[in-house]
């Protein structure tokens, strides 16, 4: 199935999309959900890589941090994928509360100026967008105590 026989989800109307974060547009980027809230962790990634490279590497993100991420190319064109490491579906990029660059990609980045202008593209972005309050995770999602697996995973590589 290619992505583009995957369906989209289009944003529900109303008037609290009125009120949602601006979107980062120094495309290409991947964005993770982290946990039931609106905190999403972007990571740029290089513009010359082909859309096939770009949505791989959210696979391996996802599977990894085992968090959804998003391959975003445009604000109507993003390839979401599951914990699973499926591809689930097509739609708008998302928006939240970001958190820069600090989960790693399973490859380094070429130190490009392409790369240097989106980074500083984007802190300032993220100076522009300050956050105010705080975050509250979902207590009532069912979590668990994290296994022996769960922890070698997170763990630092040695």
């Amino acid at each position: 199935m290619s992505s583009n026989d995957l369906p989209r989800r289009e944003p529900a109307p109303g008037p609290h999309n009125a009120f949602l974060p601006p979107r980062f547009d120094g495309y290409p980027y991947l964005v993770s959900r982290i946990g039931r809230c609106a905190l999403r962790h972007l990571v740029l990634v290089p513009a010359d890589w082909p859309r096939d490279r770009i949505i791989a590497t959210a696979q391996v993100l996802a599977e990894a941090n085992r968090l959804e991420t998003v391959a975003c190319f445009g604000p109507e064109d993003a390839v979401y994928v599951a914990i699973d490491n499926t591809v689930t579906w097509e739609g708008p990029t998302p928006t939240g509360m970001l958190v820069i660059e600090r989960l790693h990609l399973p490859e380094p980045l070429p130190a490009t100026d392409e790369l240097t202008d989106r980074r500083a593209a984007l802190q300032a972005f993220d100076d522009a967008n300050p956050r105010h309050g705080y975050i509250v995770g979902d207590g009532t999602d069912g979590g668990e105590p994290a296994q022996p697996q769960d922890r070698a995973r997170a763990s630092p590589v040695a």
